[in-house]
């Protein structure tokens, strides 16, 4: 009785959960059959740099197999702190003998274990070599880490650029359509000449397929994006940036490290450490270690028992590790030489990437603050002289060609300018710094004009 009381609170308990857990799949179920979206799907409203980034960090193939070689240098530290293992031997001595030695009533047998006794700063100097090793490869990780974001990076201004340039082709395309339907106006009016539309209809269709490139070049970038986590580029129907040029700063790098935080040069620090490392690696390894060995001996014919002890020493008449040492000391030579090599070669890419970003700046800046606004009040009053009649057409087409040549130049030079500075962040180490593309972000409302 007292089980069946127990029994019964229990039951209904259960009834209770299960009608919860019912209602709660019920209400669930209501909702049209939606499913939690997918991080890594398609995203309606675009995708912005920073959740580019989240995916490219946590699917890019190459970092991947970068976190494995470090886990396996990990388990490479493990073993390089493990002592010698000692080893059993067994020896039976006066064996199948002629006389009162035949058989074995005169074998005498010896169970013995020998242990290396190995120094523990010989154990330490290997442990730390492996740390150096270990360090190094988390350093070339970084480098490829940074290379991978910058990569990312460079690819999401393109996907910039393509849609601005789909924009601007979306807008030249009407402009062109406006003006043949002035110009087929005028023709149906009399007032010129049949030429006159024929030279519209070549612009315009010219138009369209500079529209259609347009669109095709966007989908190309938005498959090259998302490669760096391999997608598609479904799952991109557009990003969500700004489109303008990056603060002057970023580009002049005032008051920043140079080329000192760049993972390539931090690298190369660490490297000569490691065949530092290397150097008394060796070094420890030149001094042989002793080992002891003790054990126990049967002596069969006097039916006696005894222990056996002894330590052997190995001399160093020859190898003492003379040519690894020498290879160590060359090495670490070798790798102090290969980081001046590598100041020099990134200081002068990165002068030659601000001198040229510099002009490109400039450029830019005469584009959008003088030269556009002019070309596009030409291509206007142009058309309104030629809707009153006051010019012939083909000034207006010259004045249109010429507006959606700098329209393209523009922006064109914008992108140059965006992958200048991220050519100029990843040499200066802060492409990888929080905040350091925010002038990517669309949210920013800050004015980045050069002066």
């Amino acid at each position: 009785m007292r089980g069946l009381k127990f029994l019964v609170p229990c039951l209904a308990g259960l009834g209770i959960l299960f009608f919860f857990i019912g209602t709660v799949l019920a209400v669930d179920g209501s909702d049209g059959g939606r499913t939690p979206q997918d991080p890594s799907g398609p995203n309606p409203g675009g995708l912005s740099l920073a959740e580019v980034l989240v995916r490219v960090l946590e699917k890019n193939p190459e970092l991947g197999v970068a976190a494995g070689e470090i886990e396996a240098l990990q388990g490479r530290i493990r073993q390089a702190g493990l002592r010698p293992n000692p080893s059993l031997d067994t020896l039976v001595e006066n064996v199948a003998g002629t006389g009162e030695m035949g058989w074995i009533h005169s074998a005498e047998t010896t169970i013995q274990v020998q242990i290396p006794l190995e120094r523990a700063s010989k154990r330490r100097t290997r442990v730390q070599s492996a740390v150096w090793e270990k360090d190094l490869a988390v350093k070339e990780s970084e480098v490829l880490r940074a290379e991978v974001v910058a990569g990312a990076v460079g690819a999401f201004a393109e996907v910039l650029a393509c849609q601005e340039r789909r924009k601007n082709r979306k807008e030249l395309l009407e402009l062109a359509e406006r003006i043949d339907q002035t110009v087929t106006g005028r023709v149906s009016a009399g007032k010129v000449s049949p030429i006159e539309a024929y030279r519209s209809q070549v612009t315009l269709q010219t138009a369209r397929l500079e529209k259609e490139k347009a669109d095709q070049a966007l989908v190309s970038a938005r498959q090259y994006l998302s490669s760096f986590w391999m997608g598609s580029g479904a799952e991109i129907p557009n990003v969500l940036g700004s489109f303008r040029l990056p603060p002057a700063a970023v580009v002049q790098n005032n008051g920043g490290s140079g080329i000192h935080g760049n993972p390539q040069w931090e690298m190369a620090d660490v490297r000569i450490e490691a065949q530092k490392g290397a150097i008394a690696l060796e070094t420890a390894a030149a001094r042989p270690d002793p080992v002891l060995t003790a054990g126990f001996r049967r002596l069969t014919p006097l039916g006696e028992s005894a222990l056996v002890a002894g330590v052997s020493f190995p001399l160093p008449f020859f190898d003492r590790r003379q040519g690894a040492i020498a290879e160590a000391r060359s090495r670490v030579e070798k790798a102090r030489r290969e980081k001046t090599a590598l100041e020099n070669r990134l200081t002068t890419i990165l002068r030659l990437r601000q001198e040229s970003a510099g002009s490109t700046f400039r450029e830019a800046a005469a584009l959008r603050d003088q030269i556009l606004p002019q070309a596009e009040e030409a291509l206007l009053r142009l058309q309104e002289g030629y809707r009153q009649g006051k010019f012939d057409f083909l000034p207006v087409l010259d004045a249109q060609r010429t507006y959606a040549e700098l329209k393209g130049r523009y922006v064109d030079v914008i992108e140059a300018a965006m992958k200048a500075a991220i050519e100029i962040q990843k040499l200066n180490g802060s492409i990888m710094t929080p905040g350091s593309l925010s002038y990517l972000d669309p949210e920013k409302k800050e004015n980045h004009e050069n002066q």
